[in-house]
Order: structure tokens, then C-alpha cells, then sequence
């Protein structure tokens, strides 16, 4: 999608009065610095409009730049995104994002601690940093919440399975997973992220299961999101989330 496309769908959204009907944003992966810069101000305009009716909206930012030392996108995308931090309520990048962004290399706990401040001083009200290895076990994941809303900030850790390969849609499943069950919990970040890694979890098991190593071709890496609906709503796995 370009530009003018993008524009075509916001302008038939906009002249049928839809955009101050949403409560949710979520952005993903834009390899794009126009549409970037033109989600920045989509986002702001849904606010306005939704304050204006005394009404509020929640945006989650998928910062999807890239992954274990792999970019994704196009370098000057990186500023694009830096300049929408100050709107979202959530943004859930991954170790490397979270480093390619606040400039903050992420290898443990309190180098993610020290990425998430980093996002807080930007204007993003919680924080999701994903996948940095754990000191303590090398064959698990180590992940970071930072809840900044309010004067009673909290910070809340947890660890998943390190799966060998590379499973595509892992970061789109647990951002839309996040919003999903943000909404369910009634805003609970530490809840919600519990559910959000769960359902990865299980997807990630069940594309194991039925053949895919996350390494051949891209089928094999592909998750098999269809294969378990009900993990949607309600994960077979608990991934237990604690304060820090």
C-alpha cells in the first residue's frame, strides 16, 4: 500500500463519520515513513474527536522494525516512529526494536528497565519489551512490562520457552492478542499480557506439532493461527507475570 491508498481509505472512513466511532488503534508493520507520518496524525485526529464527546481512545504501537539484529524497514522509518511514541498508550517492541529505537542495548532485565524509561520519557504510558534472554536460564525468554499510568507506576517480569527458528506472525498475534484482552481485563496490563503470551505460546506449540520447525521455508515458520480459535479467546498455556 502507498500513500494515496492509504489516504483513499481514511477519506471514505472520514466522509461516512467512522473514525470517531473506534476505541482501539493498532498499528503494525509500515516500511513507509509517509504513512507513518500520516498514522501520527489519523491518531491524533481519532482523539480529538473522541475528546471532544468526552469520550477516549486506546492506541497500541507495534513498533515492527525488526529482529535479532535484522531490520525489517527502511533506516529512516526508525525517526517516523520515534515521533509517534508521545501518542500511544501501549507500544510492545521487541529487544531489538526496543534498542533500535531508544538506543538502549537489551540483555537483561535491567537493560530493558532502562529501554522502557526511555519510551516513558517519550510520552508512551506502558511498555511491553519482548524476547531478551534471562540470566537465569538460557532456554527461556525473558519479557518486561512497565505500566507508567498514574503516581503508582509498576514494572512486571515474566518468561516463555525459547522455541529454535524463526515462527512468522509471533509479534502481530501478541500485539493484537495484547489489545484484545487489554479491553477484556478492563485495562489490567499485567493480566492481559499473561493471556497475550499464552495464546503464542500455544500457536507456536501447535505449528510445531503439525510439522513446522520455524527454519525451512516459509510455510514451515508461518504460525497455524486457524488451527486453534478457542486460544484466541481463552489460552490452554499460563504465563505467570510478577512485580518487580
Amino acid at each position: 500500500m502507498d500513500l494515496e491508498e492509504f489516504k483513499n481509505i481514511l477519506s471514505g472512513l472520514e466522509a461516512n463519520n467512522f473514525l470517531g466511532l473506534y476505541r482501539y488503534i493498532l498499528s503494525g508493520y509500515i516500511n513507509n515513513t509517509e504513512i507513518v507520518l500520516h498514522v501520527k496524525e489519523v491518531v491524533n485526529k481519532i482523539k480529538e474527536l473522541r475528546s471532544s464527546e468526552g469520550k477516549e481512545v486506546f492506541y497500541l504501537c507495534d513498533p515492527v522494525l525488526g529482529d535479532d539484529g535484522r531490520m525489517y524497514c527502511k533506516e529512516e522509518v526508525i525517526d517516523a516512529y520515534k515521533s509517534i511514541l508521545s501518542l500511544a498508550d501501549i507500544c510492545t517492541p521487541n529487544f531489538y526494536e526496543a534498542f533500535l529505537l531508544s538506543g538502549v542495548e537489551v540483555k537483561d532485565l535491567p537493560s530493558a528497565i532502562e529501554a522502557a524509561e526511555w519510551f516513558h520519557s517519550q510520552g508512551t504510558k506502558m511498555v511491553v519489551v519482548k524476547s531478551f534472554p534471562d540470566a537465569a536460564d538460557a532456554g527461556r525468554l525473558r519479557f518486561l512490562v512497565s505500566d507508567n499510568r498514574g503516581a503508582d507506576k509498576k514494572k512486571y517480569t515474566g518468561t516463555v520457552p525459547f522455541h529454535e527458528g524463526r515462527y512468522t506472525g509471533t509479534g502481530d498475534v501478541f500485539a493484537a492478542s495484547l489489545l484484545a484482552f487489554f479491553h477484556q481485563c478492563d485495562g489490567d496490563i499485567k493480566r492481559a499480557c499473561g493471556l497475550a503470551m499464552g495464546v503464542v505460546q500455544d500457536l507456536i506449540l501447535s505449528t510445531i506439532a503439525k510439522g513446522g520447525d520455524g527454519q525451512a521455508d516459509l510455510n514451515s515458520r508461518e504460525l497455524r493461527v486457524t488451527s486453534l480459535p478457542n486460544s484466541l479467546l481463552n489460552p490452554s498455556h499460563t504465563v505467570i507475570v510478577e512485580e518487580i
